[in-house]
């Protein structure tokens, strides 16, 4: 594997974007695809291999998974015992601001 592939699959890896969907998970199975690796591919690579290269990405981040979670927790509510039901009204007490 040349260095400037080593490069791109390391700089694919590192990038980050949020919020919206890009299409760095293909990018990444492209050039982990051993037929790309070596080299063997024509025009008709992302056709032969669109099961594999265009399969659904499920997104690891932390960050997006925890957001998940909470808005489902929001909308939804928890079967996590003692905390069962939709989360209702919570009062906000604030302290009081001089002006």
């Amino acid at each position: 594997v040349s260095t400037q592939s080593t490069g791109m699959v390391q700089a694919l890896s590192d990038f980050r974007v949020r919020g919206v969907k890009t299409n760095l998970p293909f990018l990444e199975r492209v050039m982990h695809h051993p037929d790309f690796k070596a080299g063997n591919i024509d025009t008709t690579f992302i056709e032969k291999e669109s099961a594999i290269l265009l399969a659904p990405y499920e997104d690891k981040s932390r960050v997006l998974k925890t957001l998940k979670y909470l808005s489902e927790v929001m909308v939804n509510g928890t079967d996590i015992p003692g905390l069962q039901g939709k989360p209702g009204a919570m009062p906000i007490s604030l302290p009081p601001i001089e002006m």
